[in-house]
């Protein structure tokens, strides 16, 4: 009974519906979510060192024009937001200028209108920068999340 609950807590966090999956494939994707999880943890490393190093850092076009506004612009402070998806999870990652006024909650309304889950958030100031770190989930696994629309809502959100 005690493993029951056991694989039954460890289908809850993975999104899976453990009547439907038996124990060895939701072993298999525990691991593998687990794997994906670290995998991704260590490119943030990376990346973040690469940053506070003053190393070159592969960006993609809307971050670039976003930093190039943030260079140009009088307040010093554009937004960047990234959104990041793996099966029934979603991460938003958005960085701004310590003086930049937002509400996180407006972040939080578009996710949850969206069908996510707030699992998490995080907020660390670095210098006159503020990251913050916010992870859901789908409500429903099956439908998932898109996280494309919620990445266009969210630059349509700091524009």
């Amino acid at each position: 009974m005690h493993m029951r609950v056991l694989y039954s807590n460890l289908s809850s966090l993975i999104a899976l519906n453990s009547s439907q999956v038996s124990v060895p494939e939701l072993v298999d994707r525990a691991t593998d979510y687990i794997k994906g999880l670290d995998s991704r943890v260590k490119q943030l490393h990376q990346r973040k060192e690469a940053i506070l190093t003053g190393e070159e850092v592969s960006i993609t076009s809307d971050q670039y024009q976003l930093l190039a506004a943030n260079v140009t612009s009088s307040s010093g402070s554009v937004p960047i937001v990234e959104v990041g998806a793996f099966e029934s999870t979603l991460e938003v990652n958005l960085i701004c200028g310590s003086d930049d006024m937002f509400k996180l909650t407006e972040v939080i309304r578009v996710l949850e209108e969206e069908g996510a889950v707030i699992i998490t958030s995080t907020c660390h100031k670095e210098g006159d920068r503020v990251f913050y770190t916010i992870h859901s989930q789908a409500i429903i696994p099956r439908i998932g999340i898109d996280a494309s629309r919620v990445h266009e809502r969210l630059k349509m959100l700091f524009s």
